[in-house]
C-alpha cells in the first residue's frame, strides 16, 4: 500500500472484521472516498483482506488491525467506525486522537454533548449521511451515529 503523504490529511476508517463484513462495507468506503478525495484513506483490517483492496478501490493504505481494536495510528484528520455499535471500538478510535471521529451511538460512551448515548439520529438514507456530508445509497436499516471531537457537522461549518 502507499505510504502517508504528510502535506494530506488523513482518513482512517476501522472494520477490523473478516471478508464478509469487509465486503459488506465496500458501499461506505466507497462514500468515504468520494466525501474526502484529499484525504490519505487508511484502512484498519486484517492484512490477509489487503488483496482486495485493489478490487475495492479509493484505499490508500493497510493498517493491519483485528477486531475492534486497539488501532496503532495517530491523530488522524478524520476516524470513521464501521466496525460495530459496541463501546470497545468506538474506544480503540477514540485512542487515535482524531480531529473528527464518526461512529455509532452507544450507551456507555460519551455522546457529541458529554452524555453518555446521547446520539444525532436518522433513519435509512446511509447513517450519518444528512449531517455528515456523506453521501451513500438508501438501506432500510437503522443507524445511530455521533460524531464525537473537536469538529461539527458539515451543515454547522
Amino acid at each position: 500500500m502507499a505510504l502517508e503523504d504528510p502535506q494530506r490529511p488523513v482518513l482512517l476508517a476501522l472494520r477490523g472484521l473478516g471478508l464478509g463484513d469487509l465486503l459488506t462495507s465496500v458501499p461506505a468506503l466507497r462514500a468515504l472516498r468520494r466525501a474526502h478525495p484529499e484525504h490519505h484513506f487508511v484502512l484498519a483490517t486484517p492484512a490477509y483482506l489487503g488483496g482486495l483492496l485493489p478490487l475495492i478501490g479509493g484505499v490508500d493504505e493497510l493498517l493491519d488491525v483485528s477486531g475492534p481494536g486497539p488501532v496503532p495510528y495517530e491523530s488522524p484528520d478524520v476516524a470513521v467506525n464501521l466496525h460495530g455499535s459496541g463501546p470497545e471500538s468506538i474506544q480503540a478510535l477514540r485512542r487515535t486522537r482524531p480531529g473528527r471521529l464518526l461512529t455509532h451511538a452507544h450507551h456507555l460512551v460519551p455522546g457529541p454533548d458529554g452524555r453518555p448515548g446521547s446520539r444525532r439520529r436518522t433513519r435509512g438514507g446511509g447513517g450519518a449521511r444528512c449531517w455528515s456530508g456523506t453521501a451513500s445509497r438508501p438501506t432500510r436499516r437503522t443507524w445511530r451515529w455521533a460524531t464525537l471531537g473537536r469538529a461539527r457537522s458539515p451543515a454547522a461549518r
